[in-house]
């Protein structure tokens, strides 16, 4: 009796610590879902980024169309900076520093999956780029950041001299730089992807077990009460004999005192 009570016992436990341990793979999808929503976003402002250097790469621009341009190519770069300190899942920022969260995935030690997760904004994607990487809340596109590798403000007319345009060049090779960040994005999103696969499968082996061992635990019980059953069934069979042989031990004085008369 005492070796089904531990089974049982060994067992129970086992389909408490899968059943958390499905949890937690659960948990791993969404803190991988959260940070690859973010890079998409953050990808979707590369794309727009070099789609507008193309643009602003055409020679037929005037200087204040250049500023134009660098303006939303710097808020771009903002709204990077921004998705990577924000996004955050249970109070953990996702893209916010290098890290590796390590999910439990089983009922005992060792039993992990590790979730890689990058810092990725304007500082990681445009290494070594002092115009891309200083972007700030107070940047506009009226400055040598963002795409211009150069810019003069406009001059009104005086009194003494004619007016000038604002003049502005573009940053060279830029268009590369802008490709390689993609590239990286598009790496991260891919190992995130794979990440949430094996979160799934391991989801469906863990709830698979959890099931194999709740019909065990049931098969041992439904062992303990046929046990119980049959050794109720003896006990009240031998109970009923002893009380038959001792009904008819009392009745042999009787016989024979009626035999004596």
């Amino acid at each position: 009796m005492m070796l089904r009570v531990r089974q049982l016992l060994t067992v129970y436990r086992y389909i408490k610590g899968l059943t958390q341990a499905s949890r937690n793979a659960n948990d791993g999808i969404s803190i991988a879902q959260t940070t690859e929503g973010a890079l998409n976003e953050i990808n979707n402002n590369l794309q727009r980024i070099r789609e507008l250097t193309v643009q602003a790469n055409n020679g037929s621009n005037s200087g204040d169309d250049l500023v134009s341009i660098n303006n939303e190519v710097v808020d771009r770069l903002k709204e990077i900076n921004r998705v990577s300190n924000q996004t955050q899942f249970n109070g953990i920022k996702v893209l916010d520093s290098n890290q590796t969260l390590g999910i439990q995935v089983g009922a005992n030690d060792g039993e992990k999956i590790d979730i890689s997760l990058k810092q990725t904004d304007t500082t990681t994607l445009f290494t070594g780029n002092a115009r891309l990487t200083g972007i700030t809340e107070a940047s506009t596109g009226a400055a040598s950041v963002g795409i211009l590798a150069s810019y003069s403000a406009a001059v009104a007319a005086t009194t003494t001299g004619a007016a000038v345009s604002a003049k502005a060049t573009v940053d060279a090779g830029l268009l590369e730089q802008i490709d390689k960040a993609i590239a990286t994005v598009d790496s991260q999103r891919s190992g995130l992807g794979a990440i949430q696969n094996r979160f799934e499968s391991t989801i469906t082996n863990l709830n698979s077990t959890v099931n194999n061992l709740t019909s065990a635990r049931s098969r041992i019980e439904d062992a303990d009460v046929a046990t119980e059953v049959s050794n109720m069934s003896k006990n009240q069979i031998l109970q009923q004999a002893g009380t038959s042989v001792l009904s008819q031990a009392n009745q042999v004085p009787q016989t024979v005192l009626s035999l004596l008369r």
